[in-house]
């Protein structure tokens, strides 16, 4: 089960009757030394509605900067976005991220791929301890540049969450630093996507897509 904010982002995910986020999901970062803070303008409007597929549509704004966010539902629970990010006029991105904050109960265990499925690949117990514990640089990769990663999933021993994304298209990376971050704080763990991560100058409208999904997707078999 799925609620959504009228910006368009999941504030509430329920799977196997737990709720797994720990507030609700955020796009936020720094315009010229000010904080992002998109607010809806207007409701979140559903678009189209069929047992296959729903079709979301939600507005935002924060100072000059717009936020258009598209999403498409598929039966089978994935999520996939399309946020188009567009400035009033130029100004300078310092970064932007999309948080996703998940109870530590529900984040125990990860699994991240990078280039290959079989080759480039990390699994295991999230790592303890408080601040920044994982980073997708531990992802090996031989011919993507920097560290992005296609794939990542958190989650418990009986459910669990996902984020994909073809490439990274639209975003503005600094190959040094971790496009993916778990980041800890107290109960809460943060799975932080950098998708602006070095300072730039924009002006014209971009666009981002990835997907998100929740497991399992269909009740498992219990006899």
């Amino acid at each position: 089960q799925y609620v959504f904010s009228d910006v368009g982002l999941p504030e509430k995910v329920v799977t196997r009757g737990r709720q797994i986020l720990a507030r609700p999901m955020v796009l936020t970062g720094t315009v010229a030394d000010r904080p992002v803070v998109f607010s809806p303008v207007g409701r979140l409007q559903v678009v189209s509605a069929a047992p296959g597929m729903v079709r979301l549509r939600g507005y935002a704004r924060s100072g000059e900067v717009r936020l258009e966010s598209h999403v498409e539902i598929d039966y089978d629970g994935m999520m996939k976005f399309r946020l188009k990010i567009a400035p009033d006029r130029e100004v300078v991105f310092r970064d932007l991220r999309l948080e996703i904050p998940l109870k530590n109960e529900h984040a125990l265990l990860y699994h991240a791929c990078g280039e290959s499925i079989r080759l480039t690949n990390r699994a295991g117990y999230v790592p303890k301890g408080s601040g920044v514990v994982w980073g997708s640089h531990e992802v090996p990769n031989f011919l993507v540049r920097g560290t992005f990663i296609p794939y990542f999933w958190l989650g418990d021993y009986d459910r669990g969450f996902c984020w994909m994304a073809d490439n990274d298209r639209g975003w503005i990376c600094d190959d040094a630093k971790d496009a993916v971050e778990f980041v800890r704080a107290g109960a809460t763990l943060m799975a932080q996507v950098n998708l602006i991560s070095r300072q730039r100058s924009v002006t014209e409208p971009r666009e981002i897509v990835f997907a998100l999904m929740a497991g399992p997707a269909r009740p498992e078999y219990e006899g």
